[in-house]
């Protein structure tokens, strides 16, 4: 069973306690793994509009989150300009991510852990606020990137294993017959020209015939 969210000051209960109450009552609600951590959570965080004066405590108590107005002592302090503060309370921006991209402080005193929990608890996922039709353009590009990946993988593991079977001849018949040698610089250039084991022994026989005694392509003395 989810947590109770319980109001403190009952009616005289501020507007931001009142928006962070229904986002909680909302998440536990909704998420039941939210439901979970707030449950195993224990201890106080502060939240405060610095620019408005205006504090609200969180107490997990296991069975319940207590909401009160003000702020609590030794309590880690989550803090920030009402307008950010607002979008926290509304579940429009994660605790965690606003201290990350430095729009809200937080003065750790204790339990930093009820911070963590506090965070998560708070926070909605994305597509809850974000456009369905931007979620869906993200999907489609990760996908596409991920296809031409996997394509791009296919082609070098298939050049690779065509180059490692090519075949090149290392000596091939000379015009006035006998064997000459090819030499090294030959050889990695039919290589590298992707010729096939037949198409190798075609060129060797051609350049045999047509190069006899040019020591620059076939090594060897004639007979």
């Amino acid at each position: 069973m989810a947590p109770a969210i319980t109001f403190a000051d009952g009616e005289e209960a501020s507007g931001m306690a009142h928006m962070l109450g229904g986002l909680l009552e909302d998440n536990l609600r909704d998420y039941p793994s939210r439901a979970r951590v707030a449950g195993l959570a224990r201890g106080n965080v502060v939240l405060t509009a610095s620019d408005r004066d205006v504090s609200v405590t969180l107490s997990f108590r296991g069975h319940e989150v207590v909401v009160a107005n003000g702020s609590t002592e030794r309590a880690p302090v989550l803090a920030g300009p009402w307008l950010e503060m607002a979008k926290l309370c509304s579940g429009q921006a994660s605790p965690l991510g606003a201290i990350a991209r430095r729009e809200v402080s937080i003065t750790p005193r204790a339990r930093l852990d009820t911070v963590a929990a506090a965070g998560y608890v708070l926070s909605v996922p994305p597509s809850f606020y974000g456009d369905e039709a931007a979620v869906r353009q993200r999907r489609r590009q990760a996908i596409g990137v991920g296809v031409v990946a996997v394509a791009a993988a296919v082609i070098i593991v298939c050049g690779l294993r065509r180059r490692r079977n090519l075949w090149v001849p290392e000596t091939c018949p000379r015009a006035g017959g006998g064997v000459g040698r090819v030499s090294r610089v030959a050889r990695r250039g039919w290589a590298r020209s992707g010729v096939s084991r037949q198409g190798s022994v075609l060129v060797g026989l051609a350049v045999g015939s047509v190069s006899v005694n040019r020591p620059g392509i076939l090594g060897g003395s004639s007979p």
